[in-house]
């Protein structure tokens, strides 16, 4: 029976290897050239990202500074996650920049923070960045720069060079403002900031914060019971501006281990600020809310995403 089944994969194997073999460049041949146009025809859903809306894109780095740059480009990725990063200097010239900033890369050429930036550049600059030389740095820090003059660039790239005709948001500089900045976006719901609601002092950012939300809607805000319905209410209000799922990146903050806390001990938590409880009661809050929460995906039949990626994933397995 294996042996049956091993035939026409090495009959495959041996054609594969022949077919190679009779070529002087695989990627030169028809057979290539059809699969590669129907991969390039094949358009992508982007179900993880963090797009900014193009003013916050465009803000310079320092007032009176340059909009986007090779720097900001750097800047904005995971390179700095575990490298430095020449920063932008005072006076806006690239090449004092440069200078400078064209050691940053040396011990980090094998590391996929470097790397997954290398084919943008190739793809769309034309450039290799790992033997940029001064001049072609400068040009191409001159491409960015009048590439994001307008959003036209960002639309180009996204919809019809990369062929993505959807693109799932995180918006984590806004968690409760759920409008798409972009007719291909939809926003996901970010639940990540509504766990620690048992106090308003948790909340320093108005763009996350739910007791705001109940202000501005009139909702009381006293009690346990009170929280949940403010909870509800912002998930109809996500769902109604088109948000298309729930979304939490605690792995960042905590353990992914979420017990099914009794509602009693998370009553006892609300309305008392942090530095009058202890780790365990505040783990018992989040816990009971994220369960609540889940509860409400179903209801809202929203899919919830849980991020865990290089963060702290703990206790992962539980969920």
């Amino acid at each position: 029976m294996y042996a049956r089944k091993l035939v026409p994969l090495a009959g495959l194997l041996i054609w594969l290897a022949a077919a190679s073999a009779g070529a002087d460049d695989i990627k030169k041949t028809p057979l290539y050239a059809r699969i590669k146009a129907h991969i390039d025809g094949i358009s992508a859903i982007d179900t993880h990202d963090h797009l900014n809306p193009f003013d916050m894109i465009v803000k310079p780095a320092r007032p009176g500074g340059p909009g986007v740059t090779l720097h900001g480009l750097w800047a904005k990725s995971y390179f700095g996650w575990i490298h430095t990063l020449e920063p932008w200097p005072a006076n806006n010239a690239f090449d004092t920049w440069w200078s400078k900033a064209q050691d940053s890369f040396t011990n980090a050429r094998a590391t996929s923070s470097y790397r997954y930036l290398l084919c943008a550049f190739r793809d769309l600059y034309g450039v290799d960045f790992d033997t940029i030389t001064p001049e072609q740095a400068r040009k191409l820090n001159d491409q960015i720069v009048a590439n994001y003059k307008t959003d036209r660039w960002l639309r180009e790239v996204i919809t019809q060079r990369a062929n993505v005709e959807l693109v799932l948001v995180d918006p984590n500089w806004a968690r409760l403002k759920f409008e798409p900045d972009y007719p291909f976006t939809v926003k996901m719901f970010n639940v990540s900031s509504l766990v620690r609601g048992f106090h308003p002092s948790e909340y320093t950012n108005p763009a996350e914060d739910p007791y705001l939300f109940a202000r501005e809607h009139k909702l009381p805000l006293k009690s346990l019971d009170a929280y949940l319905v403010v909870i509800d209410k912002l998930a109809e209000a996500a769902k109604k501006a088109g948000a298309v799922g729930l979304k939490h990146t605690l792995a960042y903050q905590r353990t992914l281990r979420f017990e099914n806390v009794d509602k009693a001990k998370a009553a006892a938590v609300f309305g008392r600020p942090r530095k009058e409880l202890s780790p365990e009661e505040v783990k018992d809050f989040e816990d009971f809310i994220m369960w609540r929460l889940v509860e409400m995906s179903d209801k809202e039949n929203l899919p919830f995403q849980i991020h865990t990626g290089h963060a702290r994933i703990q206790g992962s397995w539980s969920t």
